[in-house]
């Protein structure tokens, strides 16, 4: 009695501790062009409206992300944290699935151990965007807990889920059928057919699939980091990800193997050869996306199989547990698993979100009247439309040029912008030919983001003139005349 009230004590306090990081983040963070994409769409007039929106193209991901952000806006009032609630209470689901899947087999320490590792892998900072990559994480990992407590309808019930949230989803089919045949072998048909049933909502969702694929395919056809040709550096960041995330487990695991090669001890039983199957083909998502992708989108985001995080997360824990039973060493590799951040910081920043941030120093920004601000980092421009004041939105514009564009590290953000979210986010955007034609000096506020933005050099190429008027951290404004004073 006395342990499972300590259980519940534990269980309630990183529960607790969760929630209050989960809202205060969501709340302070700002949203970045991918998250304005999801809000704008939510807050459409009508569902209709943005089914119609998604059958044309608008976004490449499912209802229900944007259906339960809408449902959260009608709740709590519109804001980054009602937008993020959806992320946060799915994100949370999947460490409670993880918890359980792990304490089915193995005490508390290692069950909060592959909890605790799928809270602060990059997978976490997902747990406060306002995409759906939460809610694919929670229904994974919801539908490894129903296989593996049998239960068919609530398998079928997260893959539905999943499905929902993701397209790529569809990935979840093989890992869960190849696991169902190693477990079941001739008895595996109710658990093969509640996976179809999960899947069936794809039949819904064909021709959104198909706008989707239509519009992916010219978003990201010229993107430099196209997986169509497939690169070391590519996979060498995926398996970077992986040992930083888990090198102090990975230590301290190899040293358990070390110890116990030389004095035999007791450990826990192993985990079930199905459910590690099933570990290990969470582990093959990324590869096996990138290879999909390389006949397909031709772009490669291991968000979109997010779910492969579980994998590592089950496999070192109950590995620490078949090998050693001593409460030291399951509470030592609690502790190794909060390394991670601290050695590789870089895989834990959010997504770039100075646009936003330069928002709040409009104030203090020398802004002669009459004349228009041109933003030249088509990444941030939807977010910082998105924050500014009415007065500066009116005198907002994205001068694009998809030509010159494609030759960037990632032309993507200004194919978004100019092709997808015009019709749900009313900002300007005009061609680089038909904005200089008529104006003859404007402001300019470039970033630091030399590599994402090409428009600064191609003026100064043609011979504008350059007047600095501020800086900030990372923002310079400056005033832009013809290259003839005298047309000025």
């Amino acid at each position: 009695m006395r342990r499972k009230w300590l259980e519940q004590i534990t269980a309630l306090l990183f529960s607790g501790l969760y929630f209050i990081v989960a809202s205060r983040v969501a709340a302070s963070k700002p949203y970045w062009l991918d998250e304005t994409v999801s809000v704008a769409l939510a807050a459409l007039p009508s569902v209709t409206d943005l089914l119609t929106a998604l059958a044309e193209g608008k976004d490449a991901h499912p209802p229900l992300s944007y259906l339960l952000i809408r449902l959260s806006f009608a709740l709590f009032g519109s804001g980054e944290l009602p937008a993020r609630i959806p992320s946060i209470l799915a994100f949370f689901g999947a460490l409670a699935a993880t918890y359980h899947f792990l304490r089915f087999r193995f005490p508390v320490p290692t069950a909060l151990a592959g909890a605790l590792l799928l809270a602060i892998s990059p997978a976490g900072y997902y747990a406060t965007e306002a995409r759906s990559y939460a809610l694919l994480l929670g229904a994974s990992a919801g539908a490894a807990l129903a296989w593996q407590r049998r239960s068919h309808v609530g398998l079928g019930l997260a893959l539905a889920i999943a499905i929902s949230s993701h397209y790529y989803a569809l990935l979840l089919a093989p890992v869960f059928g190849l696991a169902t045949l190693v477990r079941d072998r001739r008895a595996a048909g109710p658990s093969l057919a509640a996976i179809a049933a999960g899947f069936t909502p794809l039949l819904v969702f064909l021709p959104l699939i198909h706008a989707a694929r239509t519009v992916a395919l010219v978003s990201w056809q010229f993107n430099p980091d196209n997986i169509a040709r497939p690169s070391l550096g590519q996979i060498g960041r995926m398996a970077h990800e992986v040992f930083f995330h888990d090198l102090f487990p990975l230590l301290l695991l190899a040293g358990l193997l070390l110890f116990r090669w030389r004095r035999p001890g007791p450990g826990h039983a192993p985990l079930p050869t199905a459910e590690a199957a099933l570990a290990g083909s969470l582990l093959l998502l990324p590869p096996a996306l990138l290879l999909i992708n390389a006949v397909t989108l031709g772009a490669f985001f291991q968000r979109y199989v997010i779910a492969w995080h579980l994998g590592p997360a089950i496999l070192l824990a109950s590995a620490v547990a078949a090998l050693s039973t001593r409460p030291a060493v399951q509470w030592a590799f609690i502790a190794s698993c909060l390394f991670g951040p601290l050695l590789a910081p870089r895989l834990y920043l959010p997504q770039s979100t100075a646009g936003a941030e330069l928002t709040a120093q409009w104030p203090k920004l020398p802004l002669p009247d009459g004349l228009e601000i041109v933003y030249s980092d088509a990444l941030e421009y939807n977010s910082v439309w998105f924050y500014s004041p009415h007065e500066i939105r009116r005198r907002l514009v994205y001068v694009h040029d998809l030509s010159i564009a494609r030759l960037t590290r990632d032309p993507v953000p200004e194919h978004i912008i100019t092709q997808l979210n015009r019709s749900i986010l009313p900002y300007r955007a005009e061609t680089y030919t038909d904005f200089l034609k008529s104006r003859s000096s404007f402001l300019l506020l470039s970033t630091s983001e030399r590599d994402r933005e090409w428009l600064p050099d191609r003026l100064r190429a043609e011979g504008y003139q350059f007047a600095p008027l501020h800086t900030l951290s990372r923002h310079t404004l400056y005033r832009v005349s013809p290259p003839n004073p005298a047309s000025d």
